[in-house]
């Protein structure tokens, strides 16, 4: 009894070390990126600005017919260095609001500029403004899934290729904070 409850102690602090360390890593990385979006943001103040925010109607659920409610997808574009056949840099929105900076500067902007590239970016469902609730009970969050999400992100690309007509162009995404996606989404 003596040895396992020593044991069981030690497996406590082992927990606690671990969640500690997830935790201040978690923190540190929102502050880095914070610093690295304020510096953006002090380089570009005017560009930043001027970044309009588009809406896309999006299904609550992109796998059942008999449920039709939609909300609105935030998105932005960036068409500043694009030319006809050059490639779309899609900036897939993560656990956080998007901002229009993503579309305004950093590396894809820079891709974008060498390669004659159009730059969007879709916030991720339930995050920011992309909300299909006002609350978040847990009834609601059932569509919360990251197959909903890669759906989602189908409709966006398909949704972008018509109208900004980007057939015969080829697509590449960034994302943040999105483990689960593996692929980018390419229109068929």
């Amino acid at each position: 009894p003596l040895r396992f409850a020593r044991s069981m102690r030690i497996f406590a602090l082992f927990v606690v070390l671990c969640v500690a360390s997830q935790a201040f890593a978690v923190v540190r990385h929102a502050n880095l990126f914070r610093r690295y979006e304020a510096d953006l943001l002090a380089e570009n103040p005017v560009e930043l600005e001027d970044s309009p925010t588009y809406w896309m109607e999006t299904l609550l659920d992109n796998f059942d017919a008999q449920e039709t409610r939609t909300f609105l997808s935030r998105y932005y574009v960036n068409m500043d260095n694009y030319l006809d056949g050059g490639p779309v840099l899609l900036y897939i929105g993560g656990e956080a609001a998007l901002r229009s900076s993503s579309v305004q500067s950093g590396e894809i902007v820079e891709t974008a500029q060498k390669h004659n590239g159009l730059v969007v970016a879709l916030e991720h469902r339930y995050y920011g403004e992309s909300q299909p609730f006002s609350t978040f009970d847990t009834p609601n969050l059932k569509w919360l899934t990251s197959q909903q999400a890669l759906a989602d992100l189908a409709r966006f690309v398909q949704n972008i290729t018509e109208t900004y007509d980007v057939q015969d162009s080829k697509w590449f995404c960034l994302w943040w904070f999105l483990p689960w996606c593996a692929k980018c989404v390419v229109p068929p």
